[in-house]
């Protein structure tokens, strides 16, 4: 009974310490619109013509991130998933061409045809803005 109970306050420690950075994270730099409208919970992430720069990567997959677009012409993110606003839960969905990540689990893929795409989910708060 006890180990139950240790192994549950473990994890639950572990899971509260590895996502309160991110979800607290407000350092925000550019004038952005998702600070605006809400504080993003889970995000699913797909870009198409674009590229990752890992900052601190943690595991194959796993760690804080830089998407960018690789050409200025092309290539665009969908964001879509979770997040709060005005202290209710609200689904969203929106375009990007610049997102930084502070807990990313993904992966960056060029295919056979030459298509370069990311793909991934984040937990806590993005930065992420559309310059178009």
């Amino acid at each position: 009974m006890l180990s139950k109970t240790l192994v549950i306050g473990v994890i639950s420690l572990f899971v509260i310490i590895s996502l309160t950075p991110g979800i607290t994270a407000d350092d925000i730099e550019k004038d952005n619109r998702s600070r605006d409208e809400y504080k993003e919970i889970i995000t699913y992430i797909f870009g198409l013509w674009v590229s990752i720069n890992w900052i601190n990567k943690r595991g194959n997959y796993r760690g804080e991130v830089n998407l960018t677009q690789i050409t200025d012409d092309s290539g665009i993110f969908k964001l879509s998933g979770y997040g709060w606003s005005n202290g209710k839960i609200v689904y969203f969905q929106e375009y990007a061409t610049f997102i930084h990540a502070y807990r990313f689990i993904g992966r960056s893929v060029t295919d056979a045809w030459g298509w370069h795409y990311v793909q991934g989910i984040t937990i806590g708060n993005i930065e992420w803005y559309n310059e178009q």
